[in-house]
């Protein structure tokens, strides 16, 4: 059986092992076999694929009908470079589209506590805690590694085109990083 050359080993034969392996598909002058070879397996994998994707597009045409909505992701990441993240760092991104916050999801490296304030406002205004749209509900760890709301509890949803969201993170426990996501849904 064919194999590719050891790092380290096969010392003096590495050549002859690696032709042997390339031999399988390749002709001696480097060109592919035509007969039951990768070309033919990739063939069939495109046809395959094409199938599938065909019928996603169907899927997903039939979907779109039913509702016409653009999902979007935006993902913060509080990194404290192998120490303890500490309160009062910012995460900033610009939301160019409108959106509908479905849900807010938290992961860390570990098992501690944060919570998170969002904050937001239509560019060019720069966000304050005074913009917050979490109310009392904000993303919140307690002694887990991961969390997730989609109650949305008091929350102001709406994203409004061309909005700035601060992730503000105001406390944290042990964790030495954080990531949050909205999982949002547009027009």
């Amino acid at each position: 059986m064919s194999r590719l050359p050891t790092p380290g080993g096969d010392s003096g034969t590495w050549g002859t092992i690696l032709n042997d392996y390339l031999s399988v598909e390749h002709n001696a002058d480097g060109t592919l076999k035509k007969a039951g070879d990768i070309s033919t397996a990739l063939s069939t994998a495109n046809t395959a694929k094409t199938t599938a994707d065909s019928a996603t597009t169907t899927a997903n045409t039939a979907s779109a009908s039913a509702q016409t909505a653009l999902k979007k992701t935006i993902t913060a990441v509080f990194d404290g470079g192998g120490t303890p993240l500490t309160a009062g760092a910012i995460a900033r991104i610009h939301v160019p589209n409108a959106y509908a916050i479905q849900a807010a999801t938290m992961i860390a490296d570990t098992v501690g506590s944060a919570s998170v304030d969002i904050w937001m406002a239509t560019y060019p205004t720069v966000p304050t805690i005074a913009n917050s749209i979490v109310a009392s509900d904000k993303p919140t760890l307690t002694n887990a590694q991961t969390m997730q709301d989609t109650a949305l509890t008091g929350w102001t949803t709406s994203i409004l085109a061309g909005s700035i969201i601060f992730f503000h993170l105001d406390s944290a426990s042990t964790i030495t990083q954080l990531t949050i996501s909205l999982k949002m849904l547009g027009s």
